[in-house]
């Protein structure tokens, strides 16, 4: 789409040509947001956003409009991540079960779509265990439940720097034994994971060779979204150009 609002640009004189100049940067502010670059993607869209409402100004083409009001709301989102430094935030949850959809529906990349939904359940339980005090890149084991310290200590401490760092499956443990509603319901459907992580642990981008299939994809995206309690409408969407 980049390439061919440039193209575009190129040929058209006067005040298409900011209006173009900003479908280019609107195209490659989605496509850095897509690929996880969330503060140049920010950039992008705040420059497409700003050039778009002055194109508003003078009528612009139809759909302009619409297509300011989901940029808009697509960048509060996207504020929330980039503002306030690296760390473990809910939004990153969300982008990462949006991401996944996308991989999903729109290219068929289920392997890559079941990667970020693995993630995905992975940063839910860290924004949990972080809101508990828990940084599981760094476990203290002064806080850690007494039935899982000596087992945390023996089977988690890195032999690089000595820091207890625990996976996703340890996490949702942690917040099990301390009683947290998430690792509660993940330790009730912990048969129905288990198989579907097995599938993820076989295929091509994990530790094997098996294709992810279809059905095991969505099985896991249905999985996600009932623990988490979340529902699809919540999560980022990108906003289609219509013209």
């Amino acid at each position: 789409a980049a390439l061919l609002f440039q193209g575009i640009e190129k040929r058209v004189s006067g005040s298409s040509k900011p209006l173009y100049k900003a479908l280019v940067d609107l195209s490659e502010g989605y496509a850095l947001w897509d690929a996880f670059d969330y503060k140049g993607g920010w950039n992008k869209l705040h420059s497409a956003k700003k050039a778009l409402e002055m194109a508003m100004l003078f009528g612009g083409p139809p759909g302009v409009k619409t297509l300011v009001s989901g940029l808009k709301e697509n960048m509060t989102f996207l504020e929330k991540i980039v503002m306030g430094g690296e760390g473990v935030k809910p939004e990153i949850f969300f982008d990462l079960l949006s991401n996944a959809k996308r991989r999903a529906e729109l290219e068929h990349k289920y392997e890559d779509a079941t990667a970020r939904l693995y993630r995905a359940l992975e940063v839910l339980a860290q924004v949990k265990l972080s809101e508990r005090g828990f940084n599981t890149g760094s476990i203290d084991t002064a806080r850690l439940p007494s039935t899982l310290r000596e087992e945390f200590i023996q089977r988690y401490t890195s032999s690089i720097d000595g820091k207890i760092k625990i996976g996703l499956e340890a996490a949702y443990r942690l917040l099990s034994e301390l009683g947290d509603e998430l690792g509660l319901a993940f330790n009730k459907h912990w048969n129905d994971f288990k198989v579907l992580f097995e599938s993820r642990n076989l295929s091509i981008l994990a530790h094997g060779f098996a294709p992810i299939k279809p059905e095991r994809n969505k099985q896991l995206w249905e999985m996600v979204l009932k623990i988490s309690d979340v529902r699809p409408e919540r999560l980022p969407q990108f906003p289609r150009m219509e013209l």
